[in-house]
């Protein structure tokens, strides 16, 4: 909860913070965190229009992918749906 606070009381939290904060919440083991946040980012990617979110989205996909088995299914999924998301820069 400490990152979503964080993200609420600053609404201009750059790229670095998100990562930043993206990490410190995933507490390095509590893999609890890594199925919420991978949940929460799979979501913004399949309803945001927003490119560059989606984009920010993936990204901690990705990393929860690497630790956790359901993640990894998500970025399966959003990579067969959303092929290009990485290249529509």
């Amino acid at each position: 909860m400490k990152s979503i606070n964080t993200i609420q009381r600053n609404r201009s939290v750059g790229t670095f913070g998100l990562d930043r904060t993206y990490s410190e919440a995933t507490g390095y083991g509590h893999f609890e965190n890594y199925d919420l946040f991978a949940g929460i980012a799979y979501n913004v990617i399949r309803n945001s229009a927003n490119m560059k979110i989606q984009r920010r989205a993936y990204s901690i996909l990705e990393g929860c992918a690497s630790y956790r088995y359901n993640a990894s299914d998500y970025l399966k999924e959003i990579n067969i749906y959303y092929p290009n998301i990485l290249s529509q820069e």
